[in-house]
């Protein structure tokens, strides 16, 4: 594990880093590898929201656009016109 000093901050930061730390029954280190941590995961999380994105936008590259909610609805009632009358011509 790395060192972490909280020596590049103003003293009021330092000072309300401490105090929460204080309330949350935890060191200072503690505390900001907590808070350091969850940026990371927040981090990690939006990173693979991006990503997620990316790869829907190549698929709408690739297969054109999606289709409306009008014509989703449509093409389910056709499927489900068809499944109860046993049409599926």
């Amino acid at each position: 594990m790395s060192t972490l000093y909280v020596r590049d901050v103003p003293e009021e930061t330092k000072s309300v880093l401490a105090r929460m730390a204080a309330e949350h029954g935890a060191s200072m280190s503690e505390y900001v590898r907590g808070l350091l941590d969850k940026v990371a995961q927040d981090g990690m999380k939006a990173q693979a929201i991006r990503d997620a994105d990316a790869q829907l936008a190549a698929l709408h590259a690739n297969t054109g656009p999606w289709p409306s909610q009008a014509e989703v609805s449509q093409a389910l009632d056709e499927v489900r016109d068809e499944y109860e009358t046993g049409d599926s011509s």
